[in-house]
């Protein structure tokens, strides 16, 4: 195929003769993959080879093959009919042009995300050089595309697509396919799931954002006048009763006003704040999503107004939100946002020792996507945090997590490490377990930046950790409730560990750690949970660790295990038993895979003790068949 896309003008009359042979190797199974990637290759050549003699019979074959049962075999083929078609549309016939339409239409379902992307992609390119396949394309695949808009699994490439293809449709201007009824068939939508008689029959919230968007890429392709006469009549639905039609029209007018300044609508902003007063919690977050969005438009105009409303607001967490937004889509997009740091900042800085964790939260995550554009700024600060009282302390740890999480950390924050790694060690312990989460964040995502730091300064702190409990009791009148507060933190040393396990095993000395892992399995039922996970990895990674702690390993293991049922218990109660239960037995199948393990005395007894019990022989037979099976 290579050697045809870039030489074939030096075979003359001889191409066609090529080609035909192609045609046959397609109709071999054996052959028919690389046949497909020829055809294509020769498409897309800059030769701009004559395919005529076979063009028409290749279409056809193409097109059955989207029939087959195949996956491999349907991506190739349509990516091989996109470039047939891009390359030769005017050479195809179309009736054979309808018939792809017809069979690739049928492709576009949220059940295969990929290949509803390269259907749309043939669609499109179908749209784009075959005027007369607009009406195949509006009956066969324009219904399965406004459905697809209103699936919550919609997500990515195939998201861009579908918005791409009803840009098209609508520029067409073919009737049944004009922006007018493009939108009303997007809204309407919306309408019939809340339609339901009983009012449960809401769309998902994710269902809501794709629609959401397809109508704002609609309106960004429209003319103003049109897009005028849209946004009007998503603002009257803000003012409406219905907040499900309210919370399609705040996320399509904040998506639309990301890409197109919208601030010739006068009363927008203020029905917008008018929407932070709902008593529906998702149309006050799509308000502030909306507020938010419609600022990236037009920061010099919308900035300081949402700044302003911060002060002596009640709704100070949603006004968060909205400048959270501004950010985050800068950070994304790669936009500057150095010109509004000094207007922004001091305002984050006061509110980060709120004693509301939500607004806390919100500030953690502004301070972490700042710190993907203004590094030279927000890392000196977050070090000054990093000492300042508790609450700022918290707010510092989790601003460094959502900054390591994204997918470019600064690298300044590596030569700061060291200072945030003390907030492990804090006598507060939610300042603690934030650090924790912080660790688990940088060692998943960027474990370069951590690894040499893992070993003294945190698997230490690990295994302190798994020593904490912190019982107290607590007077409830009636009766009395027992709370540990080392409870949380020793769930996220185990989380830490797990991933450290994960990213960065050479790390982590498994013996030194032994210890603390026995302990786990004789905690709470959560803990024990996470301990299962870790140990199951221990085995598979360093067996010969196990050898010395098999004696202490097989008491708490075996009171998992056998286990019963308290009386009383019922519903998600017995599921969570039994599922502790197979996590626990899970353990004992990991390690008595294991020679090391399985030839001392203590796991021999062990194994004759649970074959013993009949429930426990059976269930663990089950598993390793379920397996075998896996396998």
């Amino acid at each position: 195929g290579k050697i045809l896309a870039h030489l074939g003008d030096e075979l003359g009359d001889e191409a066609g003769d090529v080609l035909a042979l192609v045609m046959e190797r397609l109709r071999n199974e054996t052959t028919r993959m690389p046949a497909l990637r020829t055809l294509a290759a020769v498409s897309e050549s800059p030769l701009r080879l004559d395919m005529t003699p076979i063009l028409a019979r290749a279409t056809g074959d193409l097109a059955q093959f989207l029939r087959q049962q195949s996956r491999a075999l349907k991506q190739t083929t349509l990516t091989t009919l996109d470039a047939l078609i891009t390359a030769n549309s005017g050479s195809i016939p179309p009736q054979l042009v309808a018939n792809v339409v017809q069979e690739a239409a049928a492709l576009v379902t949220d059940a295969d995300l990929h290949l509803t992307q390269l259907s749309l992609r043939v669609m499109l390119s179908t749209l784009q050089r075959c005027p007369e396949a607009v009406p195949s394309i509006i009956t066969a695949a324009l219904p399965r595309a406004l459905e697809l808009a209103a699936s919550p699994l919609l997500q990515g490439q195939a998201l861009s697509m579908l918005i791409q293809l009803l840009q098209e449709l609508a520029a067409s201007g073919a009737p049944g396919a004009v922006f007018a009824d493009l939108i009303t068939s997007l809204l309407s939508r919306a309408d019939a799931a809340s339609a339901g008689g009983d009012g449960q029959a809401a769309l998902p919230r994710q269902a809501v954002a794709n629609l959401a968007k397809c109508i704002a890429g609609l309106c960004v392709r429209a003319d103003d006048a049109t897009r005028q006469s849209t946004v009007t009549g998503l603002c009257a639905s803000l003012g409406g009763d219905d907040d499900r039609r309210k919370h399609l029209a705040l996320l399509s007018i904040g998506e639309l006003g990301q890409q197109v300044d919208l601030h010739s609508n006068a009363n927008l902003k203020d029905l917008i704040l008018g929407c932070f007063e709902s008593d529906a919690e998702e149309t006050k977050t799509a308000a502030a999503f909306a507020l938010g969005h419609l600022a990236v438009g037009n920061m010099d105009t919308y900035l300081p107004e949402v700044l302003s409303a911060m002060d002596g607001s009640r709704q100070r967490y949603l006004l968060l939100a909205s400048l959270k937004e501004m950010i985050v889509v800068h950070a994304n997009s790669g936009r500057d946002f150095g010109a509004y740091m000094d207007q922004v900042l001091p305002r984050l800085l006061e509110q980060c020792r709120s004693e509301e964790q939500g607004v806390r939260n919100m500030v953690a995550e502004c301070l972490g996507a700042l710190s993907a554009t203004q590094p030279e700024r927000i890392v000196p600060t977050l070090v000054q945090l990093a000492s300042d009282d508790d609450n700022a302390r918290w707010t510092t740890a989790a601003a460094v997590r959502f900054s390591l999480s994204r997918p470019v950390a600064a690298p300044q924050l590596a030569a700061e490490m060291d200072t945030f790694l003390n907030m492990l060690s804090d006598e507060n312990l939610d300042v603690r377990r934030s650090a924790l989460l912080m660790v688990n964040a940088a060692v998943h995502h960027h474990p370069e930046m951590i690894s040499a730091l893992v070993p003294t300064r945190v698997v230490p702190v690990l295994m302190e950790t798994m020593d904490l409990q912190l019982a107290r009791v607590v007077d409830l009148g009636p009766f009395k409730h027992k709370v540990d507060d080392g409870l949380p933190l020793r769930k996220a040393a185990l989380v830490v560990a797990d991933t450290i396990l994960d990213s960065c095993p050479s790390r982590l000395d498994v013996g030194a750690f032994m210890p603390a892992l026995v302990k786990g399995l004789g905690d709470s039922d959560e803990v024990k949970m996470l301990a299962h996970q870790v140990m199951v990895k221990v085995a598979a990674l360093a067996p010969v660790a196990l050898l010395g702690a098999v004696e202490a390993l097989v008491p708490p293991l075996e009171k998992t295990v056998t286990a019963k049922i308290k009386e009383g218990q019922v519903g998600t109660e017995v599921e969570r038993a039994n599922e502790l239960i197979r996590s626990g037995l899970r353990v004992v199948m990991a390690l008595g895979a294991l020679e090391e393990v399985a030839g001392t005395r203590s796991w021999t007894e062990l194994m004759q003790r649970l074959h013993a019990k009949e429930s426990v022989r059976n269930l663990l037979d089950s598993m390793r068949r379920d397996r075998a099976a896996e396998l």
